[in-house]
């Protein structure tokens, strides 16, 4: 090596000329290891094939291990067969560091907002009025809890929060455990591209592409558009997993209007804001979804159609299908109360919580194949017991079906105590949801709603830039006199709060900046969960300290895995114009390779991304840098070759570890990955046909 720490390249080592990997022009040289272009690839993909093996493999690493060890190795062999200059990887390694805990704040942020809304009962009032709205109709509670509302809450917090709501209210209506992860993780996929306030787009690849504005809002129209199509196409089929097929059918007109109601505000808040899309499509979504149920716009009410089959072994007295020790069932060929009483058009409350059962015995036998069958609750609101002598405790309120505790209760302690302390915990849960479900005003909708329409507001105040709010919380010009870090580099703070490290380790083209009040931590999440806990104080489940404990704890392991992942895509992407860096290196072979046949595997490498690190975001950050040399070297649009990363990385979290782990033990779900995986991965691959048949002509037209 004959360069400083600011010389980006490096002079070619005796016996390895540099290589010219396009014939048709003029092209920097590639400056890859001594092995040639093919172990260039493998080298520089060690880290990431050991990644996915320790992910694999029986008993699979956590990402607390995998990812950090994976970062080691891609230091190792930039340093060792890359030959790249150690300080300036150094430098890297420090800026990864630094770089993790812009995602670290802001999922820190999600968790804790999601723990206030928890603690004030704000939650508890949604997941009343949601499960009232539905009204027992299979098809209105998979659209309103299991795709609009996700989509909401995918827009302002992210991170497994969407699939930690709606899955235990979906499984308390009845709707088997496996198909409700199997539904959530897919729906989810339309909505996390934006996820969490845009962060996989302005994160995900803002220093891929220098942080250009007219770029990101390219990338997220496209994501928009595609994933809004893919929805339209999509969502009928995942609803078939929860629901009979005859009934997604007679609801088509129902469904698709639900599903345009977010993909359509999505696609038209991208073109101006790549922020904003999930976020505010779920709350039109949800809207528009709730005026659908209540008009039954679209919205039959028969059940599935099971007239080719003799039923009368399964009839009870009156003409009710009987279901064992479950309880009362719905009235025979119903797949859903009647949502209109004989009388003056009332609407009854909905009192049969286990509609499941019923509703898969009067199958078709074609239509059973595949399903599970609904795990019985008791009559009490007990639900099966798991592992470990553990016991999932709920009650059920009048009117309204509902899961009131997830908890996991030590059965043999129960039994010891005369199961006093289940009784009163069972009657304290359905007397705290008594209240909130008598808070019926606009009014109390207002209170209840604010930790969401503050979140809203807030963003909104500090994105547009006619508020003028944006730029000043982004300036970073009128800064307090700097101070000298010695050879770390030099730290400064603005009069915003920008905290900047300048030339780490002297290398002046690594740096680092985290904007304390722009990046969505402080504003919105800390503000609002704040203000949810100081209306509700008087009633508040958690004091604000054992919040802050949990919000902590619940961030160590996550934290952990971010350190590793930024360090990973950091040293992969190196520094800006580096024909050394390791992504630079298997963009231009791989795309010299395979020429235009890159696009076939465009889409497939997000996915990849999304599967081994859980995150939409993380493989924006990992192969972003990648998809943007091939495009490049390819002579393709770049946004719309980036927008395909970007479709694959959040289709990939259907079929990620840590979401599948994390949305199973939310519900007490006891089956393998692959078995859920084998469920979603079909949908996937239409997903990747879609998004690849539909990103081609404009990564070839080059349309913005």
């Amino acid at each position: 090596l004959h360069r400083g720490p600011a010389q980006l390249h490096r002079v070619p080592r005796a016996g390895s000329p540099r290589r010219r990997t396009m014939s048709s022009a003029e092209s920097p040289p590639v400056n890859g290891g001594p092995w040639g272009p093919f172990m260039d690839v493998i080298m520089c993909l060690l880290p990431i094939i050991a990644l996915v093996i320790a992910t694999l493999k029986p008993n699979p690493w956590p990402t607390t291990t995998s990812l950090p060890v994976a970062a080691v190795l891609m230091w190792v062999v930039t340093l060792a067969y890359l030959g790249a200059d150690p300080l300036q990887t150094c430098a890297l390694v420090i800026k990864g560091l630094l770089s993790a805990w812009t995602p670290i704040t802001i999922v820190a942020g999600a968790i804790f907002l999601f723990e206030c809304m928890e603690s004030s009962r704000c939650l508890d009032w949604m997941r009343v009025m949601l499960k009232s709205l539905t009204l027992s109709h299979p098809i209105a509670e998979f659209m309103l809890i299991g795709f609009a509302f996700p989509y909401l809450i995918e827009g302002a917090s992210g991170f497994g929060t969407p699939a930690a709501l709606a899955a235990p209210m979906l499984m308390s209506m009845g709707h088997p455990k496996l198909e409700t992860v199997c539904a959530l993780l897919l729906t989810n996929t339309f909505a996390t591209v934006f996820g969490a306030v845009g962060t996989p787009v302005w994160f995900g690849f803002g220093d891929a592409v220098e942080d250009d504005p007219a770029t990101l809002r390219a990338i997220g129209w496209r994501c928009a558009l595609v994933m809004g199509v893919a929805a339209m196409l999509l969502v009928p089929v995942v609803a078939t997993l929860l629901v009979p097929r005859s009934l997604v059918r007679r609801n088509l007109i129902f469904i698709w209007l639900s599903t345009l109601s977010c993909a359509a505000v999505s696609i038209g808040i991208s073109t101006f804001s790549y922020e904003f899309p999930s976020l505010l499509g779920g709350v039109v979504g949800c809207g528009i979804t709730a005026l659908l149920i209540k008009y039954h716009v679209g919205l039959t009410h028969e059940g599935p159609a099971h007239d080719d089959h003799d039923d009368d072994a399964e009839m009870g007295p009156g003409g009710v299908r009987a279901t064992g020790e479950d309880g009362p069932s719905r009235p025979a060929g119903t797949g859903a109360l009647p949502v209109r009483g004989p009388d003056e058009g009332t609407i009854p409350p909905p009192i049969i919580p286990h509609r499941s059962n019923s509703a898969y015995h009067g199958l078709p036998d074609d239509e059973k194949k595949g399903r599970s069958a609904p795990e019985p609750t008791s009559s009490s609101g007990r639900g099966s017991s798991g592992k470990g002598g553990k016991l999932k405790t709920a009650s059920v309120m009048p009117g309204v079906h509902h899961q009131a505790s997830h908890e996991e209760v030590d059965v043999d302690a129960r039994t010891h105590s005369g199961g006093d302390s289940e009784d009163l915990e069972a009657a304290q849960a359905a007397a705290d949801l008594d209240r909130v479900r008598g808070e019926t005003t606009l009014k109390h909708a207002i209170g209840r709603m604010m930790p969401l329409w503050l979140t809203v507001l807030l963003l909104i105040i500090t994105r547009i830039e006619e508020f003028e709010l944006q730029g000043m919380l982004r300036n970073n010009k009128a800064t307090y006199p700097p101070a000298t870090l010695g050879t770390l580099g030099t730290f400064s703070l603005s009069y915003t709060g920008i905290l900047s490290i300048k030339s780490i380790l002297s290398v002046a083209e690594v740096s680092w900046s985290y904007e304390f009040l722009y990046v969505p931590f402080i504003l919105p999440f800390l503000v609002s969960g704040g203000a949810a806990l100081l209306a509700y104080r008087q009633e508040l489940k958690k004091a604000p300290k054992a919040i802050l404990l949990t919000t902590v704890g619940r961030m160590v392991k996550p934290a952990v895995s971010l350190f590793g992942a930024l360090v990973l895509v950091t040293i992969l992407r190196g520094v800006p114009n580096d024909r050394g860096a390791p992504a630079y290196v298997l963009g231009v072979t791989l795309a010299d390779a395979l020429s235009h046949g890159w696009l076939v595997f465009s889409f497939p490498i997000g996915v990849l991304g999304s599967f081994f690190s859980g995150s939409t975001t993380v493989s924006n950050l990992t192969f972003g840098a990648v998809q943007l040399v091939a495009a490049e070297r390819l002579g393709v649009h770049k946004a719309s070759m980036l927008a395909l990363q970007a479709c694959g990385a959040t289709s990939g979290n259907a079929v990620c570890l840590n979401n599948i782990i994390a949305a199973s033990a939310v519900v007490g779900l006891n089956v393998s990955e692959g078995t859920i995986m084998m469920r979603t991965g079909p949908i996937v691959a239409l997903a990747y046909v879609i998004a690849t048949a539909m990103l081609i002509p404009f990564i070839y037209a080059g349309q913005v």
